[in-house]
């Protein structure tokens, strides 16, 4: 056992989440973004989807299945709600989890509109989402690996942008304390840098 020490580090091996809600809910609210921006390039407005269904690792709806989510955090457990928010707001911060967000008009009417099937060939992380629009075209994404998985990693961009996005009204200088975690190795004493990079807003 202690020849495998550090073979690899255990920490390699974490994911990091783009989305602020369940990881499990990810794979899906990854192809609802793929799905909008490919709407958007088509010139399609979500008031032609009809229906939005999802094909699910079944796992996915035991964990997060509010399919009609009332507040902010249920949306968070809410697979349904994660892909009407990736396809209405472009993304999945914090803000698309309040009570507020959860309780729009066109996010409950497309929440009407979705559809959830399970596959056991599907793993955790991936899943489908096909949107069928009333004129009957179809589009559909699939996610075999959600993002920041290490199969799938964030960038560097994206990753500093989260840490700007959490941080950047909570600290006094998030840019440099930011650009300090990615010297984090180089730190001549890391705990006088933690001490005075940290420092809250």
């Amino acid at each position: 056992a202690a020849r495998a020490w550090g073979q690899p580090y255990g920490i390699t091996g974490n994911a990091f989440k783009p989305h602020a809600a369940c990881m499990i809910t990810h794979p899906t609210i990854d192809a609802a973004l793929s799905l909008r921006a490919q709407l958007h390039a088509a010139e399609v407005d979500l008031a032609a989807v009809a229906t939005i269904t999802c094909r699910v690792n079944p796992l996915v709806p035991r964990v997060a299945g509010h399919l009609r989510p009332t507040t902010g955090l249920e949306g968070k457990f809410s697979l349904a709600y994660g892909v009407v928010a990736g396809l209405v707001d472009g993304h999945a911060t914090p803000d698309a989890f309040t009570d507020a967000a959860v309780a729009r008009p066109e996010v409950v009417q497309l929440l009407s509109c979705v559809v959830v099937g399970t596959d056991p060939a599907m793993g955790e992380q991936q899943a489908e989402v096909t949107l069928r629009l009333r004129d009957g075209r179809i589009w559909r994404a699939h996610v075999p690996m959600a993002l920041g998985n290490p199969a799938n990693p964030m960038s560097d961009t994206a990753l500093g942008g989260k840490f700007l996005a959490l941080a950047g009204d909570r600290l006094r200088d998030a840019p440099a304390a930011l650009d300090g975690l990615w010297r984090f190795d180089r730190q001549p004493d890391a705990g006088a840098w933690l001490g005075s990079a940290l420092q809250p807003s």
